[in-house]
């Protein structure tokens, strides 16, 4: 069942995740200005990215029942969350590792190895919150009913 999602995506997902990437390169690299833009964008971008893939999962999940059973699944319900919030997971995973290679490779506080295993786990953690709160039902989910 979906909860109200508003607060949650605005609050806590998209500028929480903003401003955490933003602290994260502040400690790391205190004089790189360019980096702390990537992070300031980055774990929005994996909320995005993550959330379209989350849909397009479920989406494909949802032809292929149709096609076995003859019949809609149960997740084309009105207040049902669609399947595939593991999506977030690997996105923010995937992305991070990439925006830590960039953070890694300039000059910081710890070395390369260390800070890309960070901004590598603080991926995987905001993708575990964001698949945790999609199971939970406090992520937006587009209603295509909605726009009738």
């Amino acid at each position: 069942m979906r909860q109200p999602a508003i607060i949650t995506f605005l609050a806590a997902v998209f500028f929480g995740g903003a401003m955490s990437g933003l602290v994260l390169t502040s400690a790391l690299t205190p004089d790189s200005h360019l980096l702390r833009w990537f992070d300031l964008g980055a774990l929005p971008l994996v909320f995005v990215t993550g959330a379209f893939r989350w849909l397009v999962i479920a989406f494909g999940r949802g032809i292929v029942h149709t096609f076995r059973q003859r019949k809609l699944p149960a997740f084309a319900g009105d207040q049902a969350i669609p399947p595939g919030a593991t999506a977030f997971v690997f996105t923010s995973t995937g992305i991070m590792a990439l925006v830590g290679v960039l953070v890694a490779m300039a000059p910081n506080r710890f070395g390369f190895w260390p800070t890309l295993v960070l901004c590598i786990g603080t991926g995987a953690g905001y993708g575990l919150l964001c698949q945790y709160l999609a199971h939970r039902g406090y992520l937006p989910v587009y209603d295509l009913e909605s726009e009738r």
